[in-house]
């Protein structure tokens, strides 16, 4: 029904992603999650704006956008897409990406999710899967490192090296310790980090799948330091994590590598 009601893909993607699946980002971040050009995304999201169904917030020097949630026909759009929609199949186990999402938000990250966790796992099984979700989704990117400073008490960093090992995600998870101990300067988290890293890994790694020479060249400009040196290239700036950190961390001494 929604392709008959919805003529327009770009559209009905963007509506899926941000309203049924509790996404957010840029324009760009949103057109490569849905496989969009950036014109048809841009033109879509504007829309969108002037037509209360979205909001736009400004993160570092990125425009976010996200979903209207108190518009007053917010409940019946919730409707309308629900039906229709396929079912997401992330390959984190046990949870799909709205439960991890849930898992993050429930463990203090500034995140949207559509479901309340039914179970919540250890904070270092949260992490895993919240990292692994993070190549795939923007915000999750951004959230990760204040879930990681409001959780860095909890965390067992020898189940969490052998639960990373388990996922794949071992060399991940320590840029994201860094990366945390960097903007909080928590020199413990910097050090933690170095027991994650792969030192086979000698080459750069597109972070987040890129679909053109542009989104490459403007990764190139914008990675951090501490992602380049765990050999990530990434679309994301050290101002964007920081004003995320100053944002949610309260009494933040931030530093910028």
């Amino acid at each position: 029904m929604l392709d008959y009601l919805v003529t327009s893909k770009a559209r009905r993607t963007l509506l899926q992603l941000l309203w049924t699946h509790g996404r957010s980002g840029s324009v760009s971040e949103l057109a490569r999650v849905g496989n969009l050009s950036f014109r048809s995304a841009h033109k879509e999201l504007n829309a969108m704006l002037s037509a209360g169904l979205a909001k736009c917030s400004h993160v570092g020097t990125a425009t976010v956008f996200t979903a209207a949630q108190d518009h007053p026909g917010a409940e019946h759009l919730r409707f309308l897409l629900s039906p229709t929609l396929p079912e997401r199949s992330n390959e984190e186990t046990p949870g799909n990406a709205d439960e991890v999402r849930a898992w993050l938000k429930a463990c203090g990250a500034p995140l949207e999710a559509g479901t309340e966790p039914a179970n919540l796992p250890s904070s270092e099984s949260v992490f895993v899967h919240g990292t692994k979700l993070a190549t795939t989704d923007a915000s999750v990117a951004r959230s990760l490192p204040v879930f990681v400073w409001k959780n860095k008490h909890l965390l067992d960093h020898k189940r969490l090296r052998n639960e990373a090992h388990d996922l794949g995600v071992t060399h991940l998870v320590g840029f994201f310790l860094e990366l945390t101990g960097r903007l909080g300067n928590d020199h413990a988290l910097v050090n933690a980090a170095k027991a994650f890293r792969d030192h086979r890994r000698t080459k750069l790694r597109d972070f987040f799948n890129t679909t053109s020479s542009y989104e490459r060249e403007l990764a190139t400009q914008r990675t951090p330091a501490v992602a380049k040196s765990w050999r990530y290239r990434m679309n994301m700036s050290m101002q964007t994590f920081s004003s995320t950190f100053e944002k949610f961390v309260a009494n933040a001494s931030i530093q910028n590598p």
